[in-house]
Order: structure tokens, then sequence, then C-alpha cells
């Protein structure tokens, strides 16, 4: 559990910065006329939007278990942005879906 936890905390810390450009063209998803009122859009942008901290705030917590010795929780507290990357790809297929690709309702 002790390697494990590190390699996907460096994982995360990878995916970073990537997540943090993404947050800000999360953005441009209100582009398009009355998508500013379209609830899977600021579901799927204010997800976008918290990647980036939700990481920051897991591997805090994750390493500050792993400080402690307390390894197994430390793995599965830095497994918790896997669960913001379902909730991610759920708006956007919710979105392909019931708007048939476009944003206007």
């Amino acid at each position: 559990m002790k390697i494990a936890s590190i390699i996907i905390n460096i994982i995360f810390i990878l995916l970073l910065l990537p997540a943090a450009g993404v947050a800000m063209m999360s953005i441009m998803m209100f582009d398009a006329p009355g998508s500013e009122s379209n609830k899977l859009t600021i579901f799927t942008a204010t997800s976008l939007f918290t990647f980036p901290v939700t990481i920051i705030i897991v591997q805090i917590i994750s390493w500050i278990f792993f400080a402690s010795g307390n390894y197994k929780v430390a793995f599965w507290t830095a497994l918790l942005p896997i669960i913001h990357i379902i909730l991610i790809i759920l708006g956007f297929v919710l979105i392909e879906i019931l708007q048939g690709g476009k944003f206007t309702p």
C-alpha cells in the first residue's frame, strides 16, 4: 500500500497542470445561447472547475495520513479524485445524450 499510495499521488500531481488548463477553459461551455440556464452544463463546468482544487485538497489529506503511518487510509484517500473524474465523464455523456450534442434548449 505504501508504494501504491505514492504512485497514485504522483499520477494526480502530474494531472494537476492539465486539469488547471481545462478548468480555465471550462467557462467556454457557456458560449452557446441558453447554455447558462442548462443544469447539465452548469454541473459539468462546475465539476471541471473544481477538479484541480479537489486534487490539491485530497493530496494534502492523503500525505497527512501517509506521514502518520496510516498507509491504507492514505491509499484510499488518494483515489477520491477518481469519483470526480467519473462525475465529469457522466456530465459530458448526459449532455450528449439529452441534448443531442446541442447546448441550446
